[in-house]
């Protein structure tokens, strides 16, 4: 009799026993890990985001470079390097809101968009998109990797 107990039980499946809750949870742990170990592959093939600043004939401009290698947000030309941190770390800081984003359009009405400070002020310019749909995933990568993105400076001897 305790065989036929342990034989039913055995066969059950495990899950059954378990409630949506835990099944849910244990599926956002799981797929938390994954992320965290998706990041840290990234940084270390050195494939994280990060602001690249460089001199230029006429002074300083940085770039928000993502992951994929592509450019994402541009800035202005800065007379100082420290001028150019100093925007780099107001992107750093503005970025994380959709709300600081103004959607545009050139002459040739292609999309594109400004990331603007708590002052009302461009601090980045992206690209030229040719759909209003890769202009917001443009915005949805600047809200992503901007914030914690890492500073690179492309003018040091290091």
């Amino acid at each position: 009799m305790n065989r036929d107990l342990c034989k039913k039980r055995s066969s059950k499946n495990v899950d059954q026993d378990r409630k949506p809750i835990d099944l849910l949870l244990t599926d956002f742990r799981f797929a938390r890990i994954i992320y965290i170990l998706c990041i840290r592959s990234c940084m270390m093939s050195g494939m994280a985001a990060k602001f690249e600043v460089k001199k230029t004939k006429t002074g300083f401009v940085f770039n928000l470079k993502a992951p994929n290698g592509k450019y994402i947000l541009t800035s202005e030309v800065y007379e100082e390097k420290r001028s150019a941190i100093k925007g780099v770390e107001s992107v750093q800081k503005n970025s994380g809101s959709e709300h600081q984003y103004d959607l545009r359009h050139s002459k040739k009405h292609e999309p594109y968009f400004v990331l603007l400070a708590k002052n009302g002020e461009v601090i980045g310019k992206s690209e030229m998109y040719k759909s209003m749909k890769g202009c917001r995933g443009g915005i949805a990568s600047c809200i992503k990797f901007g914030p914690a993105a890492r500073i690179e400076d492309l003018n040091s001897t290091t």
